[in-house]
């Protein structure tokens, strides 16, 4: 009868080996994300330049456009930006809007 645990020590190696693959994989999507989102980011502050100088800066379409490029910094795992354009977005809303509209308070829960 051979020992319980002889095969037990190539299992688990074969597991580590197979966990390690999968955080290389999921570390290189994740910076791939990354590069993404950075290009995405300046894609939209280009938008929000020539938004601003059409439109103004008090106009609806600058707070949506806040609002995606939020969303993009936070996808980037860029807090502090995507907190900044939020922030702006909701002054403009509340600027623009009445003060109980759903896209302020939607505003407010992005913020947290």
């Amino acid at each position: 009868c051979g020992n319980v645990f002889d095969g037990f020590s190539t299992t688990f190696t074969d597991i580590m080996g197979n966990i390690e693959q999968e955080q290389e994989r999921v570390t290189s999507f994740l910076s791939k994300c990354a590069v993404q989102a950075t290009q995405e980011a300046h894609l939209f502050e280009e938008c929000m330049a020539i938004q601003k100088k059409i439109m103004g800066e008090d106009h609806i379409d600058a707070a949506n456009t806040l609002h995606e490029l939020a969303l993009v910094y936070f996808k980037a795992d860029n807090c502090e930006k995507a907190l900044e354009c939020a922030q702006e977005e909701l002054e403009i809303r509340k600027r623009v809007l009445k003060k109980k509209h759903d896209s302020i308070a939607k505003t407010h829960d992005l913020i947290g």
